[in-house]
């Protein structure tokens, strides 16, 4: 079993959920998994509570956990009312990345490609990965373009986590080739 403290160094963490509300009678919220892995809540015993991704972590000990319907149900020690439950609402919960498992060849955490190289198939830099944002469709990269950089005025590009857009990701040089050819015009060359 690993130790673990009352906080963690957010660089060691990475995201694996959002707390939603409050859930019966008990102290158990409804969590939305922000992971392929359903079933990785049968194996935390810990997880780091955050209000938002700039505030410090909390470790909370879970004393029960539940899968329904691609949601988790969560109780953690020392909370067993709606009302004292409400606090975590809208939060967010963390593991360290030393215990996530390790992926297929063809996979990556999408933490793990902030600061990545973004080019296009004709090998130009295009800027560097800045964020993941969700959408209801895909997920969003959030490229910082080059001329950002220089201080310009440019707008940051939003490229769809899709196989249409995003062709190859090279862990080796850190780096994303896009392809914008159907979008052609969109982007500034």
């Amino acid at each position: 079993m690993q130790e673990y403290s009352d906080t963690q160094d957010s660089n060691s963490l990475v995201l694996i959920a959002k707390v939603m509300k409050p859930f019966g009678l008990t102290g158990e919220m409804k969590i939305k998994p922000e992971t392929d892995d359903l079933s990785m809540h049968s194996s935390l015993e810990t997880v780091y509570y955050k209000k938002n991704h700039n505030s410090v972590s909390e470790a909370l000990k879970i004393s029960a956990s539940r899968l329904h319907q691609s949601l988790w149900y969560m109780t953690f020690s020392g909370v067993s009312t709606p009302e004292s439950a409400k606090q975590f609402s809208g939060g967010l919960l963390f593991i360290p990345k030393t215990e996530l498992k390790p992926l297929p060849d063809n996979m990556v955490y999408m933490d793990d490609i902030i600061g990545y190289d973004v080019i296009d198939t004709k090998g130009k830099l295009l800027g560097v990965v800045a964020k993941i944002e969700e959408s209801p469709a895909h997920d969003l990269i959030v490229i910082t373009p080059e001329q950002l950089k220089a201080n310009t005025q440019t707008q940051n590009y939003l490229v769809p986590w899709i196989d249409n857009f995003v062709k190859k990701i090279d862990t080796e040089t850190s780096q994303i080739i896009v392809d914008f050819t159907s979008l052609e015009g969109l982007y500034a060359d």
